[in-house]
């Protein structure tokens, strides 16, 4: 993470539920690219858009996800409610 996102982590009244929407932000986008975590997590910061890339972050029933593509935009999102198993 940079030094900006653990001072906002620090900072929030809810610190795990901020850090857990970066967390997802910065893996999806590390999947996306296809490098995984040989980029540094502190390299880049957890946004909608981090350079060419757009991201969506999600919380379902108490769980955090994102996806993240190479585009301007995200388009619509449709979140199933089937129950995952």
């Amino acid at each position: 993470f940079t030094e900006a996102e653990y001072r906002e982590i620090a900072a929030c009244a809810e610190p795990d539920e901020l850090f857990c929407e970066k967390w997802v932000i910065k893996e999806s986008f590390i999947k996306a690219t296809g490098a995984g975590l040989k980029t540094p997590l502190s390299s880049f910061t957890a946004a909608e858009r981090i350079g060419e890339y757009s991201t969506a972050h999600f919380v379902r029933d108490g769980y955090h996800f994102a996806v993240c593509v190479k585009a301007a935009v995200i388009g619509d999102v449709e979140i199933y409610a089937e129950k995952i198993i």
